[in-house]
């Protein structure tokens, strides 16, 4: 029984030791891949119904694009998530352009 306990607690501090070694390698990568990125600024672009203008907003389906823009906006905000941010931007864009952000996945 003691033996027992002895081989299980030798296994654990084992595994234990391999997990935090495998840890460190990856937050090793991760800041290797991401070094400059704390001295990036990531915006998150506003967009508003006044910016967008009225004649563009004229449709019950722009106002549901718009109002899809703004809950990706602000789940980036709320997620701190460069890519959320990023998708909003490009949806966005492509609103204020004329294109459909939602034409692709339809």
């Amino acid at each position: 029984d003691c033996m027992t306990k002895a081989e299980r607690y030798e296994a654990a501090t084992k595994s234990r030791d391999q997990e935090m070694k495998a840890l460190a390698e990856a937050k090793k990568v991760i800041q290797e891949t991401t070094g400059g990125a704390e001295k990036s600024v990531y915006g998150l672009n506003q967009v508003s119904f006044v910016q967008l203008g009225r004649s563009q907003l004229a449709s019950g389906a722009d106002l549901a694009k718009f109002e899809a823009v703004r809950i990706v906006r602000d789940l980036a905000r709320t997620q701190h998530s460069a890519a959320l941010s990023q998708l909003a931007s490009r949806a966005a864009a492509a609103l204020r352009s004329g294109d459909d952000p939602f034409g692709k996945v339809r």
